[in-house]
């Protein structure tokens, strides 16, 4: 069950919350980069990258849970229970600004699509922040259960409820993802001004999902020999590379000499 904060005005879940916080944020680091007169674009363009994402989120937890909610159909559009896929997401709000760079704002800004993206690439880690502090109160992704918290060094493993609220010494999951949302915070601050540097953020994250996968005991269906998570990481983390090259070639090829910023 969710931390519910008291706002003094009415309360709030703490995954609501933080979600807010980081979708704000995100949208006013896009916002400040833009001329006065495209501000109505780029908050349509945030709007529907906001419900693409939000609706195939839900889709990658519902098929993934699937077992679960073959029995329970009518909490399959209950958001406020919680249940988001960030693969589902990233593919849903990639296809909703691709649609809406392609058949508008390409035209109207005359920037491309890989600007666009750069351009909200920290809303990426700011997201990712968000659902691991609100996992560290809603036991979603929670870790393996640990022996004792002697046998480990402090903040690899804590007492920690999982999905049912049940507290127990765990590996410290919600730790694992905030500090590698940090640093890949971190690293786009640092390629602020290189191209591809939301592709860049996507395979970090991919990357850092996987890792962390081998620490989760929340139960998902396996492929490969692997979570089936885990499997959508190594694909994000593929594909985010592979669209970093292209990034950096195209620049290569437009301007001879260019070299990735760092």
């Amino acid at each position: 069950m969710s931390t519910v904060i008291d706002l003094g005005i009415g309360s709030m879940h703490l995954y609501t919350l933080a979600f807010a916080l980081a979708i704000l944020t995100g949208g006013l680091l896009f916002v400040r980069r833009l001329e006065r007169r495209r501000l109505a674009s780029a908050v349509d363009v945030l709007l529907l990258a906001f419900a693409g994402g939000l609706a195939l989120a839900r889709a990658e937890h519902v098929l993934l849970n699937w077992a679960y909610f073959a029995d329970n159909t009518g909490e399959v559009l209950r958001l406020e229970l919680g249940g988001l896929g960030w693969h589902g997401a990233a593919l849903g709000a990639l296809i909703a600004l691709w649609i809406d760079w392609r058949f508008r704002l390409r035209d109207e800004s005359r920037i491309g699509f890989t600007d666009v993206l750069d351009r909200l690439a920290p809303a990426l880690p700011l997201l990712l922040i968000a659902a691991w502090v609100s996992c560290s109160s809603a036991g979603c992704g929670y870790g393996y259960e640990v022996s004792t918290l002697a046998n480990y060094p402090a903040l690899i493993a804590a007492e920690l409820p999982d999905i049912y609220g049940v507290s127990a010494p765990r590996l410290n999951t919600p730790l694992f993802g905030l500090a590698w949302a940090v640093i890949i915070l971190s690293v786009l601050w640092g390629t602020r001004r290189t191209t591809g540097r939301f592709w860049l953020a996507l395979s970090l994250a991919g990357l850092g999902m996987f890792a962390i996968g081998f620490a989760r005991a929340d139960s998902v269906p396996s492929a490969f020999g692997l979570r089936v998570d885990q499997t959508l990481d190594l694909i994000v983390f593929g594909f985010g590379l592979a669209c970093l090259i292209r990034a950096q070639r195209h620049v290569t090829s437009v301007q001879p000499g260019t070299v990735m910023s760092h």
